[in-house]
C-alpha cells in the first residue's frame, strides 16, 4: 500500500498542493507575543519567527491588539529593510484607552524575519499572534 502513498504524494507535490498556498496554525491559547516580548523605542527592531514559521513560508498572517492611554501612538511592522511607508502595515491608538485590534500580512525576508517599531511610550497592550502563513 505505501508504493499507492508514494505515487498519489509525488502528484500531489507535482501539482504543487501542499507547497503553496495559506497554512492556518489553528486556534491559539495564548499570544505568541506581548509587549514584554518587544523594544518600544521609536525604532525599528528584527522580529525572528523562525521557532514558528517552517523554511519555504513567503508571507506571514499576524493578528493582534494595542491599547495606549493617548492618541496617535502606533505599532507597525514590514519586510526586512522596506522604508516606504506605504509598503508597511501599521495599526494606531485612535481613542485614549480603547484597544485596536489589527490584521497584518507581512513579506518573510530569507530567515523568516519580519521588523516592527513601536511608539516610545508604556504601552498597555501589545499583543499578536501568527495565525498562518503563506508557502
Amino acid at each position: 500500500m505505501q508504493w499507492l502513498i508514494d505515487i498519489i504524494q509525488a502528484w500531489v507535490i507535482t501539482l504543487g498542493y501542499l507547497t503553496t498556498g495559506y497554512i492556518d496554525r489553528g486556534e491559539a491559547a495564548v499570544f505568541d507575543f506581548d509587549k514584554d516580548d518587544l523594544t518600544a523605542d521609536a525604532d525599528w527592531h528584527e522580529l525572528d519567527l523562525s521557532a514558528i514559521i517552517p523554511e519555504n513560508a513567503k508571507l506571514v498572517h499576524i493578528t493582534g491588539n494595542i491599547n495606549y492611554g493617548v492618541v496617535a501612538k502606533h505599532f507597525a511592522m514590514r519586510h526586512t529593510g522596506y522604508a516606504e511607508w506605504t509598503t508597511i502595515n501599521r495599526v494606531q491608538t485612535q481613542v485614549a484607552g480603547v484597544t485596536n485590534f489589527f490584521e497584518f500580512s507581512v513579506k518573510l525576508d530569507s530567515n523568516r524575519k519580519i521588523e516592527y517599531i513601536l511608539s516610545d511610550v508604556a504601552w498597555t497592550t501589545v499583543d499578536f499572534s501568527i495565525q498562518g502563513w503563506w508557502l
